[in-house]
């Protein structure tokens, strides 16, 4: 097996930075720090041996290395905030499902925009008439997901899922579908 396919294994196949990490790998194997397959000591450590570079060359390949590990930190840390395709799952089941039946209308993601999506969240009113619970946190509360598996095998998946996680994910989901983003999605 090659080495960036074990990488991509342990880090999650799919992932589409996975090339970005590719090319960090080559710039640091080039500059001399990208541990060797034999194992071969250089001094006193476990880093591949290069032939001599200038250190002109050197100082542009460590300065596109840090380019490359910076602009990819946004796209790492944005993965903690939440999967949006978790969050997609659980608001065509458990909202949509829930809201056809309550309110009589679906609430699409891109009826409103990233903006408008990111206020909601922070405010944490899920019903303003009162009608129902009012923290929108409730309703990816572990507590609610128990509630409903019964007749949503979606929240039966996701019961085990923490509620800051789940909320992540629905966050992202409709951040991802928001009118004003380049992903607009309806409900289906």
């Amino acid at each position: 097996m090659h080495r960036f396919q074990r990488i991509s294994l342990r880090l999650g196949a799919g992932r589409f930075w996975i090339p970005l990490l590719e090319i960090l790998v080559r710039i640091l194997a080039a500059v001399g720090f990208y541990p060797s397959r034999t194992g071969a000591s250089h001094r006193g450590t476990n880093l591949v041996s290069v032939a001599p570079i200038s250190q002109t060359k050197r100082a542009w390949l460590t300065l596109c290395a840090m380019a490359l590990t910076s602009a990819m930190t946004p796209v790492l840390a944005q993965e903690d905030e939440g999967d949006h395709r978790k969050g997609r799952l659980y608001y065509r089941s458990v909202c949509t499902s829930c809201h056809q039946e309550m309110a009589k209308k679906s609430i699409p993601p891109n009826a409103y925009t990233k903006a408008q999506w990111t206020a909601y969240f922070k405010a944490d009113k899920h019903d303003k008439t009162g009608k129902s619970k009012a923290s929108l946190k409730h309703y990816t509360s572990r507590a609610y997901r128990e509630s409903i598996k019964a007749g949503n095998k979606i929240a039966e998946k996701f019961i085990e899922v923490p509620d800051a996680e789940m909320h992540a994910h629905l966050r992202a989901w409709v951040i991802y579908g928001a009118k004003d983003s380049e992903t607009a999605s309806g409900c289906q």
